[in-house]
This record gives structure tokens, sequence and C-alpha cells, in this order.
């Protein structure tokens, strides 16, 4: 009898704490499975958040008889941001989907809320700096979306540094910059390259910002459109290079250093193909073939299962006909040429470069 009151005690023990006290992730990494549903079917908030997410990923038994946006809502209904801002994307995901949007079968509250810009905004509003990020993507109104990115640039979210720093710089084109302010656009992308080892983003502005490239790349378009004739078009467009020209900032080893460190975070073809510019284009002042050869073959051995292989592939064909450390070769060109086009057929039949490599194979035959 004793033990059997003992039993009763300790579960009432168990079920008080999981209602009075709010665990942390960390109190959940000590916890099995069992024990953290036990919690989050108890009304913990963390542990809820940790349940939806568990179900979302399958890595619970019978994952499928649960519902993660139950859980999500529960949590959020308690004001945890994460689980508001799960909530907001789960509802944007599925909700066009019938028969996998389970949400207002499994609530069991009186009127369920899924409206999901309510969750979006709740979230935000509990200082979730992705949430904020997201308020600044989809707002209309130019001076809340710009509230919006501040904050979640202020919570150190890398993303939003990247962005608000282009606006400091006067990048983003449709939203009024007040006051240009450069050196704390730079300032804020050195603090988001550092903030993390995997967003490429950072360190991407800051090897096109040290080499200039931007401003070359303005004006080598609009140069192409003065000798086409569009004038008026050429000369808007030229003046707005000069306004962003950054030339005191031009420091081609620095450019070269955040190109790597985009390579190294996330191995992307935009990364590969500015290391490969720095040392092949006359404006940089810095051409070294061999250097180049080693990025644009690494390229084409790791980034076979990329998007953009088609353009590793182009890029060597350009080099068989060009590079003076290669030995000109337009057979060995058409090859990567025809490789380029068959593959961006199998994935996109309507993108534009077929037709540019259509020319090169034409040329090369």
């Amino acid at each position: 009898m004793k033990n059997n009151l003992y039993i009763i005690l300790l579960a009432l023990v168990f079920s008080k704490a999981s209602y009075s006290e709010n665990l942390t992730k960390q109190d959940l990494l000590k916890m099995s499975p069992s024990q953290i549903i036990v919690y989050a079917k108890n009304g913990d908030p963390t542990a809820q958040l940790w349940l939806g997410d568990a179900i979302f990923n399958g890595s619970i038994p019978n994952s499928r008889s649960y519902s993660s946006c139950e859980w999500y809502y529960k949590s959020a209904e308690q004001n945890n941001s994460e689980a508001a801002f799960k909530l907001y994307n789960y509802i944007k995901v599925f909700e066009n989907f019938v028969k996998i949007f389970d949400c207002p079968k499994v609530i069991v509250v009186k009127k369920t809320n899924l409206n999901k810009n309510y969750w979006l905004l709740k979230s935000a509003r509990l200082q979730n700096r992705e949430a904020q990020f997201e308020l600044w993507k989809i707002s209309k109104d130019n001076s809340e979306k710009l509230n919006w990115l501040k904050k979640s640039a202020e919570k150190e979210y890398p993303p939003a540094m990247v962005s608000l720093a282009k606006y400091f710089l006067g990048q983003i084109f449709y939203l009024k910059t007040e006051k240009k302010d450069l050196d704390k656009g730079l300032s804020l992308l050195i603090k988001a390259s550092k903030a993390s080892n995997k967003n490429s983003d950072a360190d991407y502005e800051l090897a096109n910002l040290f080499s200039n490239k931007l401003y070359f790349d303005y004006i080598n378009l609009h140069k192409s459109d003065l000798k086409k004739g569009k004038k008026e078009s050429a000369n808007y467009w030229l003046k707005e290079a000069n306004i962003q020209n950054f030339k005191s900032y031009f420091n081609i080893k620095k450019a070269i250093k955040f190109a790597n460190n985009c390579i190294n975070k996330s191995m992307e073809f935009r990364c590969y193909k500015l290391a490969i510019d720095f040392y092949t284009e006359d404006q940089f002042k810095n051409l070294n073939y061999d250097k180049a050869l080693v990025f644009l073959n690494e390229a084409e051995e790791y980034l076979k299962e990329a998007k953009e292989y088609h353009r590793v592939l182009f890029l060597k064909g350009k080099a068989s006909l060009s590079w003076p450390n290669l030995n000109k070769n337009k057979l060995e060109a058409n090859k990567y040429f025809r490789k380029a086009k068959e593959i961006l057929i199998k994935s996109n039949k309507n993108d534009y470069m077929i037709s540019i490599y259509e020319k090169w194979i034409s040329y090369t035959s």
C-alpha cells in the first residue's frame, strides 16, 4: 500500500513540475524521448516544440499517427516564439494540401486560429529574429520592412545583417536609403561573416565589395548598351555605377580571402566564380591562370551534383579556348559546351542559357 502511495506521489510531483517549470533545450538533452513526450502532454512548451520537430522529422516511432501542427500550436499558444514561427511555416507550406493539412482536426480548442500571418507576427513580437526577417521580406510597407530588418539584424541574424548592410551601401534599389553609410555597411558584413560558419552571403558580398566587382560589372554591361545604341538607359546606369563606386575599398587580397571563405562555407558555384574571376580578369590586375585552374578543377570535381554544374562546364569550355596555360582546343571546348547544354535541358528546358550554349557549340563545331 505504501509503495502504491509513493508511486502516486511521484506522479503528482512530476505532473506538477511539468506545468510549473519551463524546460530548457539543455534539459531535454538529458531526457529520453518518452520522458519528453510526457512533459509535452502535460503542457511544457519547450517539450511540445521538441515533439513537433520530432514528428515533422519522423524521428520518433509512429510519427505519422501524430501531428506536428498540434504541438507547434500548443507551444505557440504559450508564447514560444520558435514554435510560432514553425507553425507559420507549416501552415504556409501545407494549407493548400487538403489531405495533408490536418491542423483543424487535431487541435482540440474552442476556436482554432490558423491565420499564418497572425503566428508570424506573434513570433516576431516575441523577438524571434527569423520571424522578423521574414516580415522584412514579405511586408509591403517600406518603413515597416526596414523596422523589422533592423530588429532582426540587432539580434545578429546573418541574413538580416547582410540585407541591412546592402541597404546602407545603397544596393537595395527599391528601398530608398535615407543616408548611405559605407563604413556601417562594411562593418555589418564583417560581423555577419564572423557570425556564421555556414551562411556565405556576407563573404560573397565582401568579396564583391573589396574587388569593386559590382562597379566593374555595371560599367562593362552598360558600355555594351551604349554600343548597341541604348544611350539614355546606359547613361543613367553608368551614372548609378559611379555613385556605387567604392574604389577606396579596393583590396584584391581581401577580396580573395572572402571568396575563399565563401567556398569553405558553402562550396557554391558563385563563390568559385568569384575566385576564378579575380585571377583571370584584367580589371583586377591580379592575373594568375594557374591558380584560377586550381579553383576551376576543384569546382568541376565537387559541384557535380549542384544545380549550376552546367555553368562550371561552360567555364571549362571557355577556358579551353582562351586561357594561356591551356592549349587552345576547340574540340575539347565543344565537348564541355555540349555536356553543359545536355545537363541543363534535363533540369530546365526553358533556361535562356541553352541558347547561349548552342551558339558556343556552333562556334566550336
